[in-house]
């Protein structure tokens, strides 16, 4: 199916961000959170015992957002792999608010501005095109697709104009935001699903903790799990040479 000469011991490392999951914390300060958690997990790695092994950063949407950023503070990734990513907090809100509320948004900008300052202190806005600008010697492979209406061209990093080289845009056709690494033959899958459990899903689509532990059970029952999520497997071959090929090259492939 994917086929990597990559032969080296490799690990992947999922954080919980702060206040998430078995993290420590409270509440995040802002968007911005994601690329300072990113960058605490890479001082981490820098000075484990995994930290001669070539570093690859891959996240969607906020993740996205945060692995660029990161790229602020270092250049240890080799390379990073970036889906539906926005630029930075104060336009991916800015642009959010504007898809809800079309007149006045310009108006309410200063204040969400002063607002986001002083909450979240000198990294408010915090930039993933900056970072990636400014890490020149880190691959980046910018994945988006064409139907994302939640990350939109103004606030992403894949539409975003770069003045270094090493910087490639992979374009998903006919998918969204979610859906963006997934097969077509899989978002086919799911519209099927959705269509024959139509009034189950018009009922719930708003608030689905309302269905019913039987109306859930059901629903479960109703179709193929594994289906529903088959990745594409030109983008992940994609990911894989580049990992390939930047591994091999790398002074870290030696110890």
């Amino acid at each position: 199916m994917y086929r990597a000469s990559f032969t080296l011991i490799s690990f992947v490392l999922a954080i919980d961000l702060t206040a998430s999951g078995r993290s420590e914390g409270m509440k995040v300060k802002g968007l911005s959170q994601s690329g300072l958690d990113v960058r605490a997990a890479v001082e981490f790695l820098s000075t484990s015992p995994l930290s001669k092994l070539p570093l690859f950063l891959f996240g969607h949407s906020w993740g996205a957002y945060g692995i660029a950023a990161s790229l602020n503070f270092t250049d240890r990734p080799l390379a990073i792999f970036p889906m539906s990513g926005f630029t930075e907090p104060f336009e991916v809100m800015t642009e959010l608010v504007k898809s809800k509320v079309s007149l006045g948004v310009e108006m309410t900008e200063p204040a969400l501005k002063a607002a986001m300052a002083k909450r979240d202190s000198e990294y408010a806005f915090l930039s993933g095109k900056q970072g990636i600008e400014k890490a020149q010697g880190v691959y980046c492979l910018l994945i988006h697709g064409d139907h994302d209406d939640t990350v939109v061209p103004r606030a992403s990093l894949f539409h975003a104009d770069y003045s270094r080289n090493g910087v490639e845009k992979y374009l998903m056709e006919g998918r969204g935001h979610g859906d963006v690494a997934a097969s077509m033959e899989s978002i086919a899958y799911i519209k099927q699903v959705k269509a024959a459990n139509l009034p189950l899903y018009e009922a719930y689509k708003r608030n689905p903790s309302r269905m019913s532990p039987g109306e859930r059970a059901e629903f479960a029952s109703s179709f193929n799990k594994m289906l529903t999520y088959v990745p594409d497997e030109a983008l992940f071959q994609r990911i894989l040479d580049i990992a390939d090929k930047l591994g091999q090259a790398s002074s870290y492939a030696t110890f």
